[in-house]
């Protein structure tokens, strides 16, 4: 099928959520028949990384295409930040007016005027988590969170006050502590949103494209699921993952993370965990079935034959593994995040493990709504890999990560990453460097920093995170070419 030369456009973002989650790849018991149905209708990517583990500083990149520093997403310290306002989650925001590195301002959201001009109508639903002063000029409808609250007078985080499933010190976090939602699932915050994203859809002006936003909560932390998807998993089936717990390597690195101490806090027997992953999984579940209430009014709207779908989620989740809860680190379970193209003119029922990252999405989406591209932007638009016979220009390519504590409570040091899915290689500002073969290692329990036999791995990743760090002003990039490349003394 041709594809329509101004397609609506259905971006769907979870939150916290792990590639293998996805049912269609068979990697967890976790069921996502509606993922599946996508997937079955064009390409799913199994390997697409994260250009950061953090909420707002990978939404920059997915609506930016560009890397979370070259946006300067602004970093508080949270303890100051939660002794003003304890019961605030937000880690971070966005600068309104984003920078290059301090050079002249750019456009923060580089699809907005180019779609504008094709017809488009922008639409977003959900959680935005980035600064409201980005959104006047962005889009012409939006319903979705401010910085502490939603609309209609519901509470943000209101778990906060739930006792059983947040930290007893400060600042206050989720634990991995499952618990049963007392709200049916019709009534929960992400079934608010789908409901929100369906009305948008059938409110939408007939006369011109869509740019349609549907932005979840879940399945992020705390893990308060409703029935039946709280119970729709066996825990006592679950085997422990192969890198639960830290090994003597983590220990050494980064020892004082506050999530790791929630990690060991939580405890080392498996028994607990178990049922934080069913929980988990029944959350992902849970979200599928709110998308899969939005994919059947596109049905009913006769809107599928003219729409491209994609799905993805922010970053992943740790659940235990290396001795880590939540985010934040640059470990597989939180690199790795579900991406699917679907539209009927693209490639049907392929999974696709070539090297992409959320960066790519932004360029991707311009592309198919048949705009130029920004030049600036360092996501590359992967329109060649969703159509039958389409090359992949992407085989030697090297994708990238990064982090930045969020203020002293966070106890860990800035890291990079580069990865071309084969090897990963991390620089860890002052600490530990961590080298991995993906390919005979999947589980990264194996550092093989300066090991004689990863030798050329090493020095050929090391040397493209150097460029790619001069190339985008990474500020931290002096600090890395000093660690890595100068002898010391």
């Amino acid at each position: 099928m041709k594809r329509k030369n101004r397609p609506n456009i259905l971006l769907i973002i979870s939150d916290q959520q792990r590639v293998d989650t996805v049912g269609h790849l068979n990697r967890t018991p976790c069921k996502t028949p509606n993922l599946d149905r996508l997937a079955a209708t064009g390409v799913s990517f199994t390997r697409c990384a994260t250009p950061c583990p953090l909420c707002a500083p990978a939404r920059c990149g997915i609506f930016t295409g560009r890397n979370p520093h070259q946006v300067r997403a602004k970093w508080k310290d949270l303890a100051a930040e939660r002794a003003k306002n304890p019961g605030s989650m937000y880690d971070t925001e966005a600068v309104p007016t984003m920078t290059m590195n301090g050079g002249d301002p750019v456009d923060p959201m580089p699809f907005t005027e180019p779609l504008r001009s094709q017809g488009y109508f922008l639409d977003y639903v959900g959680k935005w988590h980035l600064n409201d002063d980005n959104l006047p000029d962005n889009f012409d409808r939006f319903e979705a969170n401010s910085i502490n609250s939603w609309p209609k007078g519901i509470e943000t985080w209101a778990f906060m006050s739930d006792e059983r499933v947040v930290t007893k010190t400060q600042p206050r976090m989720s634990i991995p502590t499952p618990v049963v939602e007392d709200l049916p699932p019709e009534e929960t915050m992400d079934a608010w949103i789908a409901d929100v994203t369906i009305e948008h859809m059938k409110n939408r002006p007939e006369d011109r494209p869509f740019f349609l936003t549907c932005a979840y909560i879940g399945p992020h932390p705390p893990f308060k699921v409703p029935e039946p998807y709280f119970s729709m998993y066996d825990p006592t089936a679950i085997p422990v993952p192969p890198n639960f717990l830290p090994n003597e390597r983590e220990r050494a690195c980064n020892p004082n993370n506050y999530y790791r101490q929630i990690c060991r806090d939580f405890g080392t027997d498996w028994e607990p965990w178990k049922k934080a992953y069913a929980a988990y999984w029944g959350f992902c579940t849970h979200i599928d079935h709110q998308t899969g209430r939005i994919l059947k009014a596109l049905d009913e709207e006769g809107l599928t034959e003219d729409t491209l779908v994609i799905y993805c989620s922010d970053h992943g989740e740790m659940l235990g593994a290396h001795g880590l809860w939540q985010k934040y680190e640059p470990y597989e379970e939180n690199l790795r995040v579900p991406l699917i193209f679907s539209a009927p003119w693209l490639s049907q029922n392929v999974v696709s493990d070539a090297t992409v990252s959320l960066l790519d999405l932004m360029p991707t989406l311009m592309s198919q709504a048949g705009t130029d591209v920004p030049e600036e932007l360092e996501g590359e638009d992967l329109s060649s890999l969703l159509v039958p016979g389409g090359a992949d220009p992407f085989r030697d390519r090297y994708v990238y990560s990064e982090h930045k504590p969020l203020g002293s409570f966070h106890n860990t040091v800035e890291w990079r990453l580069v990865t071309n899915n084969q090897w990963k290689y991390v620089w860890n500002n002052g600490d530990l460097d961590e080298l991995f073969d993906l390919a005979n290692d999947p589980y990264e329990t194996t550092n093989l920093i300066d090991k004689t036999e990863a030798a050329t791995e090493q020095s050929r990743l090391q040397n493209a995170l150097k460029n790619h760090m001069v190339s985008t002003t990474d500020p931290f990039g002096d600090a890395y070419v000093e660690q890595t490349f100068q002898p010391a003394g």
